[in-house]
């Protein structure tokens, strides 16, 4: 039998999945396995067609496809990514040119070679399918009930509750950091909130250094600990992206009468909310079909002639975000949009004043160089957008909305460390001091009592607390802000910084 071909194009798709299984669900992966032997079928064909032998054509399908699948791989262990393509392309071009005269030119059954394939191709099927498998019976099921329905909302405009808007800007560090690291002067944003009505925080930190961590647990109103037990929270058994789909936060609202807009990124956890009311995205493929498309040979080839470009993508990904956010305010039901911006964060694909940037990225996202060229312009043309978002909705609002703006965690910049104990405290600053700002209006004016919140270093996690005791008449005590450094999720352990983080 000459399963070999086919083995070898599922191969790829089950190791990627396990290998990022906290991140990607079966249901991911089921269009490209499809696509994937659709493919094999017809590379096979052509190759029957051109020799008029089964076994000849599967030893060239299986080339082609070993070639074809490993070229990310291989690739990306050069730092000079597209000069490395130049000389990596033809390199793949001149072994597959070599391997299939050689097959052509053979006057042998290719019996046992054909059996050995078809074993070594099982193997690596069977293994990475088990990973895969065991991953996922050990994930913890999170289907955390939502908050209760409080027994009296509070109806401050006595008509329906404020719209209320949440903007996760994706890694917008704290201004102090921005003119610390990256000589950035963020203070006319800041006036400008201000001027607006805004509370900016001023000692603003985030609950954690990453994302997986920092999103489930604004969504949840608590800590990561808190939610599933603290036993649980290892790469095995936590999978965050379950507590972004199903979070009490949204619920809680919609339980409450409001119509739940979604505007997701491109990452899978966010792109679209199934209980969302309306989602809001435009994604050309999933970030699994991303991360296959670039581990292929297909990648360098696309690029060079302009056909798919993923940054070009979140390019326009961003522009269509805030075109459709501007107009929700015309809506008449109480709303509540959430919003995840996936900048400044990289890849960096703004200027200043908007433009395409063009420029490599590959290689050179992680360099503290790369950042320090490209993250200040990112801010500066999101700063912009964001005036005129603000802009828009407030004017465009019949009754004045709750607006939120608040970063995840700092800028990431690239460390020049590789352990714990190397990491200073400018690297814990950065990480962990976020931007957080909040337009909480009390009837028809917006005046922020710091009786209510009475102190200036309030984390995202206790940010909905926050808005539900203001509006919906709930009782949520302030959680203690406390701010945690993920070192390396391969060895999962939140170390608390809070002290290092503090201002």
């Amino acid at each position: 039998m000459n399963i070999h071909p086919f083995l070898f194009a599922l191969f790829p798709i089950f190791f990627l999945a396990a290998q990022n299984a906290d991140e990607v669900l079966f249901s991911d992966t089921v269009p490209w396995i499809l696509a994937s032997l659709i493919m094999t079928a017809g590379i096979m064909l052509i190759f029957w067609l051109a020799t008029r032998e089964r076994k000849k054509a599967a030893l060239m399908s299986s080339l082609f496809l070993i070639l074809f699948f490993s070229y990310g791989h291989i690739a990306g262990i050069s730092e000079e990514p597209w000069i490395r393509h130049r000389y990596l392309f033809g390199l793949w071009a001149l072994i597959f040119s070599i391997g299939v005269a050689a097959i052509i030119k053979a006057r042998i059954s290719f019996r046992i070679l054909t059996d050995m394939l078809n074993g070594a191709a099982c193997l690596l099927v069977l293994f990475s399918t088990l990973f895969l498998a065991a991953a996922h019976v050990r994930e913890v099921d999170l289907s955390p009930e939502p908050p209760k329905t409080p027994q009296k909302i509070v109806d401050i405009t006595k008509g329906r509750n404020p719209d209320i808007y949440y903007f996760l800007l994706d890694g917008y560090a704290h201004s102090q950091t921005l003119k610390e690291l990256y000589g950035y002067d963020n203070s006319p944003f800041i006036d400008y909130l201000s001027k607006k009505g805004f509370y900016v925080v001023a000692e603003s930190r985030s609950n954690y250094s990453a994302t997986r961590f920092s999103l489930p647990s604004i969504l949840h109103m608590d800590y990561a600990e808190h939610v599933i037990p603290a036993s649980m929270l290892s790469p095995e058994t936590y999978n965050p992206r379950t507590l972004v789909q199903n979070h009490p936060v949204g619920r809680f609202l919609q339980e409450n009468g409001y119509t739940y807009i979604h505007a997701g990124a491109q990452w899978d956890w966010t792109s679209h909310i199934a209980f969302a009311d309306v989602n809001i995205n435009k994604r050309t493929v999933s970030d699994f079909a991303l991360m296959l498309y670039k581990s292929t040979a297909l990648y360098p080839v696309s690029f060079r002639y302009d056909l798919f470009d993923p940054r070009r993508e979140q390019w326009k990904r961003i522009l269509f975000q805030f075109d459709k956010l501007a107009k929700i305010s015309a809506r008449k039901e109480a709303t509540f949009v959430f919003a995840h911006i996936g900048i400044p964060h990289p890849p960096f694909v703004f200027t200043p004043d908007g433009a395409f940037l063009k420029t490599n990225e590959e290689g050179q996202i992680e360099k503290r160089s790369h950042f320090l060229a490209h993250y200040p312009d990112q801010i500066a043309f999101l700063n912009k957008k964001l005036e005129i978002l603000i802009d828009d909705i407030i004017a465009g609002s019949d009754i004045p909305p709750v607006i939120v703006l608040q970063s995840d965690h700092g800028s990431r910049i690239p460390p020049d460390v590789k352990t714990f104990e190397q990491i200073d405290d400018a690297y814990v600053r950065d990480r962990l001091r976020n931007f957080s700002a909040l337009y909480l209006p009390e009837g028809e004016t917006n005046l922020f009592n710091e009786e209510i919140v009475p102190y200036k270093t309030m984390t995202p996690v206790n940010t909905f607390r926050l808005i539900f005791n203001r509006y919906f008449g709930t009782a949520y005590p302030f959680l203690p802000d406390k701010s945690y450094l993920i070192v390396s999720w391969d060895k999962y352990k939140p170390i608390d910084v809070t002290d290092r983080a503090q201002f």
